[in-house]
C-alpha cells in the first residue's frame, strides 16, 4: 500500500479506497432503505451521510462524485415510486436542492478537518 504523507508530513497508508468503498456502501444502503420503506416514510437524511464521510476523507475525487451521486441516487429513487409523479422541473429543483445542500454539508467538513489538523494540540 502507498504511503502518502499527511498535512504534517508524517507517512500515512493511503485510504482514497476505503473512503470510496465506505461512500458507496453509504449510499447503497441509503436507496436500499428507501426502496424498502416505500414513498410514505422520509429517510432523505441518510443520503447525506456519504456525503458526509466525503466531505471528512477530503479526496478530490469523493469530494465531487458524491454529492451529486447522492442527490441523483435519490430523485431517481423517489422517481421510481408511484406515489410522486413529478414534472421534469419538479425533479430538477429538488435535485439542485439535494446537491446545494450536500456541497454545503462537504465545504462544512473540509473546513473543519482542515482547522482540527492545523491547530496544534492545547496545552
Amino acid at each position: 500500500m502507498p504511503l502518502i504523507p499527511n498535512a504534517r508530513g508524517q507517512p500515512r497508508p493511503s485510504s482514497h479506497w476505503v473512503a470510496w468503498l465506505l461512500c458507496s456502501s453509504a449510499l447503497a444502503v441509503a436507496a436500499a432503505i428507501d426502496v424498502a420503506t416505500g414513498p410514505h416514510l422520509i429517510v432523505d437524511p441518510f443520503y447525506f451521510i456519504p456525503v458526509a464521510l466525503a466531505g471528512w476523507f477530503r479526496t478530490r475525487g469523493i469530494v465531487l462524485v458524491f454529492p451529486f451521486a447522492s442527490a441523483l441516487v435519490a430523485e431517481a429513487v423517489h422517481r421510481r415510486s408511484d406515489a410522486f409523479v413529478e414534472s421534469l422541473d419538479q425533479f430538477a429543483w429538488n435535485f439542485m436542492m439535494r446537491l446545494m445542500v450536500g456541497v454545503g454539508i462537504v465545504l462544512f467538513l473540509r473546513a473543519l478537518r482542515r482547522s482540527l489538523e492545523t491547530s496544534g494540540p492545547r496545552s
